[in-house]
């Protein structure tokens, strides 16, 4: 969750504001000065919830929180480094870092990693890591000639968008990312295991749309910039057929193969494994189609139509995950976050619709 706040308010308003590098010359080091300060206000939250956790949860609450902010103020510079060098088109500059990160990653877990390994140092060796890459990302990129100016500025003329994106991540974050939480009050902690180990299989789904959006969001901004709402229909169409043709086969795959999987992997440990699987992968389908949906409603202005399909989404979704679960067991649950992303999906289409029609 804190990592999509970061993306809400720092990110995805970059792509579309700076989306060349000219642009990038003459405000990146403002950006730049947004983004530390969002690191380490996030960081700030994370220790004080630490802090809470010590109170009333159990220690291994509190220890995670403590984990996620040592790793999260160079994990959110490496990410806003490698950005930039996307805006300047300099994909293969990102190379070395990417190397350089996941040597020192992987060769510094699997150093102390062991049972006793204590969660505080891996989470040190990380923060090297993503330190590093982002230091090495900074050497790389062109020099940001342009001082950097007040950020007062560039908040009052961010926020309204950036807000709306970030109360409807929010509401995303309800049935995306929190259904687990319904399905367990509903059914108890059994029903969570066979809900989220069959997520799990699909999981590269959501890799795959991150990897293309990372760099299809930069398409179809310019796509917009240079040709209006017909090039932007264009370019949000071409990701789309990307995203389907990637990640669909691998989505019906594990439907398929997936129960038969499961049973190598855990032999009679888990339920309703084929109806689940089946069921996420509808989900993966609907986030496939949805995710070049929602950029183009962002990059037409159109985070009012987002936030609020995501927050009646949030409503009908927390409904329907548990009612769903409660008649139909955890395949139930998946099916009601189905149910939440035909509402957002099925706003965002209608929207894009009624734009694409009058060329705006």
């Amino acid at each position: 969750m804190i990592g999509g706040v970061h993306r809400n308010l720092v990110i995805i308003p970059l792509l579309q504001t700076l989306h060349d590098g000219e642009r990038l010359k003459i405000r990146g080091r403002t950006w730049l000065r947004l983004n530390l300060a969002t690191a380490l206000v996030l960081a700030a939250l994370a220790l004080t919830l630490c802090g809470l956790a010590v109170l009333a949860l159990p220690w291994w609450v509190a220890n995670a929180l403590l984990c996620s902010a040592v790793v999260l103020v160079p994990a959110l510079l490496f990410d806003f480094e490698r950005r930039l060098h996307m805006i300047a088109g300099r994909y293969a500059a990102l190379l070395p870092a990417a190397a350089l990160f996941a040597v020192l990653a992987a060769g510094g877990t699997a150093w102390i990693a062991g049972p006793q390994a204590p969660a505080l140092a891996i989470a040190g060796v990380l923060a090297l890591a993503h330190a590093s890459g982002a230091a090495l990302c900074a050497m790389l990129r062109p020099r940001l000639a342009a001082p950097a100016t007040a950020l007062r500025p560039l908040l009052a003329e961010l926020w309204p968008q950036a807000g709306r994106t970030l109360a409807g991540h929010v509401a995303f974050g309800s049935y995306m990312q929190l259904n687990g939480f319904v399905v367990g009050g509903v059914l108890g902690p059994l029903a969570v295991a066979d809900f989220n180990v069959t997520r799990t299989f699909l999981n590269p789904v959501a890799t795959l749309i991150t990897a293309i959006d990372n760099v299809q969001r930069l398409a179809m901004v310019r796509a917009h910039a240079e040709g209006g709402a017909p090039a932007l229909r264009r370019a949000m169409l071409r990701t789309m057929r990307r995203l389907l043709l990637l990640g669909l086969p691998y989505a019906l795959g594990m439907a398929l193969a997936g129960p038969w999987l499961m049973e190598v992997l855990f032999p009679g440990r888990y339920g309703h494994t084929d109806l689940l699987l089946g069921l996420w992968a509808l989900v993966a389908g609907l986030t496939l189609v949805g995710q070049p949906v929602e950029t183009a409603l962002y990059i037409l202005g159109a985070a009012r139509v987002l936030m609020w399909s995501r927050i009646v989404a949030a409503i009908v979704g927390a409904a329907a995950i548990a009612g769903l679960s409660w008649v139909a067991g955890p395949p139930g649950g998946v099916a009601g976050v189905a149910v939440a992303l035909v509402v957002t999906l099925g706003a965002g289409l209608w929207h894009l619709a009624r734009a694409f029609r009058s060329g705006t």
